[in-house]
């Protein structure tokens, strides 16, 4: 099977970029053909086959902070997208991970490849309301911009990419 792997962050970071790298691994040593697309490729990562880097100019990488997160994941998005169209349907899936779903979903429906979307934690909209509700009992205030402080922008996007991925990969029930 062949796979195109889309990472809209640094692949083999501690968190999630961990998980990724061992997907990564996982899917490789079961002898499918994975192509990585990252943000960018962190030291730890060890040797990837096949890595297109979109956060990196000139062999420096370019932190996600100087464009604004939603930006430079959509810009990923936008690369992601961009080769799956020129590569055409010579995929047999693409595995987008959030943030990163819908124009590559996009792509990968006019093609005719399935595209799924990973969902590493819960559900977003559940996660501010428990956070919202326990900064009321401690009489803390979310600080802007803070990843559980309610974005209904935010929220909007992660409900329109559970609807564009074929499938939802859940690494435990609903």
């Amino acid at each position: 099977m062949r796979i195109l792997y889309s990472f809209p962050h640094a692949i083999g970071a501690p968190g999630i970029g961990t998980t990724a790298i061992h997907q990564v691994s996982g899917l490789l040593a079961r002898g499918h053909q994975v192509d990585v697309i990252a943000a960018s490729v962190h030291p730890d990562a060890g040797t990837l086959p096949s890595v297109v880097r979109t956060m990196v100019v000139g062999g420096m990488r370019i932190p996600h902070r100087l464009f604004g997160w939603d930006r430079a994941v959509d810009y990923h998005d936008f690369r992601v997208a961009t080769h799956l169209r020129r590569a055409g349907a010579t995929y047999d899936v693409v595995h987008c991970w959030p943030g990163a779903v819908l124009k590559t979903s996009r792509a990968a429906n006019d093609i005719g490849v399935p595209c799924v979307r990973e969902v590493p934690n819960t559900h977003t909209a559940h996660a501010c309301e428990v956070f919202t509700a326990l900064c009321a009992v401690l009489d803390v205030e979310i600080p802007p911009g803070h990843s559980h402080r309610k974005n209904p922008q935010r929220l909007r996007k992660e409900e329109k990419e559970y609807l564009a991925a074929k499938f939802l990969l859940v690494p435990s029930e609903h």
